[in-house]
């Protein structure tokens, strides 16, 4: 499995290259009913039709932002690029731009720095190897407010491209980093402090300050875990 510590992600969106494709057509009709056109006779829908339909209903309710890439090679095979087969609305949301406008866009059209950062190199790799990718908490540059978000990411090969998935975990990742610093700065008022300390767990000492094993007599390994009762 590939891991990531460092990625550099910007989803702003850019004005596409070419003509502006989507993979699936819009739900403009009932499931299970024909294609209603504005004039001239209606359509069956097919079981294609459907599946693009569904796809498209499940990609919009996630509220992670999903990319489908497809790979653009040079003359020799290689990846040189990943092109946005599609998005989410999650995704086109974070981008501040319709769906329309992102799809169809490169990577190196959003982010100019993917192919020497080393991202473009990494998804290949999903793409050619088809190991999955997998890393947590990674620092996402947000073009559209200029500020750093942390992300979940997992990406995986699906077809001749492979499907990316970012979670933004900001919140969670700060909470995490106040309470280890908050955690931090407890245990060394504690540990400094005269009066004597003790954490007690079914009985037990599970902690106690360096005065509270001079006062009492022990050495801190000597008191964990022994029961509160003996000490007295």
């Amino acid at each position: 499995m590939i891991q990531v510590s460092d990625l550099d992600v910007s989803l702003s969106a850019r004005q596409p290259r070419g003509p502006v494709t989507a993979l699936v057509p819009p739900p403009a009709c009932p499931l299970g009913g024909p294609l209603a056109a504005e004039d001239g006779p209606s359509e069956p829908v097919t079981a294609a039709d459907l599946d693009a339909l569904r796809l498209r209903a499940a990609m919009d309710a996630m509220p992670d932002i999903v990319l489908l890439l497809e790979p653009v090679r040079d003359e020799t095979g290689r990846i040189v690029d990943l092109l946005h087969a599609d998005v989410n609305e999650a995704a086109a949301q974070r981008a501040g731009a319709p769906r329309e406008m992102v799809v169809g866009t490169v990577m190196t059209a959003v982010q100019p720095k993917a192919l020497e950062d080393g991202l473009i190199g990494l998804f290949a790799q999903v793409i050619d190897t088809g190991e999955p990718l997998s890393a947590d908490g990674v620092p996402v540059d947000d073009a559209t407010t200029g500020e750093i978000r942390l992300f979940d990411v997992r990406g995986r090969a699906m077809g001749t491209g492979m499907v990316l998935m970012l979670r933004d975990v900001t919140q969670r990742e700060r909470e995490r980093a106040d309470l280890a610093r908050s955690e931090a700065q407890m245990r060394m008022l504690v540990e400094n402090a005269t009066d004597v300390v003790i954490q007690v767990l079914d009985g037990r000492i599970a902690w106690a300050t360096p005065s509270a094993r001079k006062a009492l007599g022990h050495a801190g390994e000597d008191l964990l875990g022994r029961g509160i009762a003996s000490l007295w």
